[in-house]
């Protein structure tokens, strides 16, 4: 960004002036200096000369990076995986809702697939090698679904988390294993998850949901849902 804001400067010194003038014939003014330090430009970077700090606001509001809670989808999800799993990740009637995915674990299924009987879906999943889709392309994907907004209820946080392998209801679902358990059962297995890196295997597989992918209150809205 600094870059970016830095190269702006140098376009906007020349642009100020009517084509006549170079860089060294504009004045310098503290105020360019002033305003380019508080955008997070190294003033000693700028040659001698003033920059309108109106053309630099302008500038600066017009290089803003786009919110990922808010922006889009990256082109390669829309390419690769919307046709199944929704255009915003939601899930569809051919694939698994995919928001706020365990981020090692997406990432294997996404490398190997998932094969026939592996899903409560017809469609089965092939897996994507980095020719059909990059580390770059996976690794955005997976932030943009992370930054969706998260649920608020226990109902909620349940099926986004927890519905793909439990079923919608939390009793059984793909793994043919039920969550209704009680509070401590469901604690523990939550934080401490199960089969370690076996993500072969739906099974004996389930993610461990630290603190800093689950909060303690997101985790207690879950239970009660599940024990009520």
């Amino acid at each position: 960004m600094k870059h970016c804001i830095a190269a702006l400067i140098a376009m906007c010194a020349l642009a100020c002036d009517d084509g006549a003038s170079t860089p060294e014939d504009v004045e310098l003014d503290g105020s360019g200096i002033d305003m380019a330090v508080e955008l997070g430009v190294d003033s000693g970077s700028i040659d001698a000369g003033s920059v309108d700090t109106g053309i630099m606001l302008d500038a600066a509001v017009d290089m803003q990076m786009p919110d990922a809670a808010v922006s889009g989808p990256p082109a390669a999800y829309t390419a690769q995986c919307a046709g199944c799993h929704g255009a915003d990740g939601a899930g569809t009637a051919s694939g698994f809702e995919l928001l706020h995915p365990i981020v090692e674990y997406a990432t294997w299924v996404v490398r190997n697939g998932r094969p026939a009987g592996d899903t409560d879906f017809q469609t089965v999943m092939g897996g994507y090698d980095e020719a059909a889709l990059s580390d770059a392309d996976l690794d955005a994907i997976l932030v943009w679904l992370n930054d969706a907004p998260r649920p608020e209820t226990g109902e909620a946080l349940y099926r986004d988390l927890c519905a793909n392998c439990h079923g919608p209801d939390g009793r059984g679902g793909v793994v043919r294993e039920g969550a209704r358990h009680s509070p401590a059962s469901i604690q523990r297995h939550v934080r401490g998850g199960e089969g370690g890196s076996a993500y072969a295997s739906r099974q004996r597989y389930m993610p461990e949901f630290g603190p800093s992918v689950l909060t303690a209150n997101e985790l207690e809205l879950i239970i009660e849902y599940l024990t009520e």
